[in-house]
């Protein structure tokens, strides 16, 4: 009776381990997201800058 215990706790504790994995996997795909929008966002404004200063200087 001891071993089948053993085993089912051991397969919970197995589960609860995965599932705490799959929670951070999900939260760290969730910052790698914002940083590539952020990434993103920080290019369109460089880019968005670097032409205003050349059509600054056209003028």
């Amino acid at each position: 009776m001891g071993d089948v215990i053993f085993i089912i706790y051991t397969k919970y504790k197995n589960f609860k381990q995965v599932e705490k994995k799959e929670k951070y996997k999900n939260e760290l795909n969730t910052v790698i997201k914002e940083l590539k929008r952020l990434d993103s966002q920080l290019s369109n404004f460089i880019n968005n800058r670097n032409m205003y200063n050349i059509k600054k200087k056209e003028y």
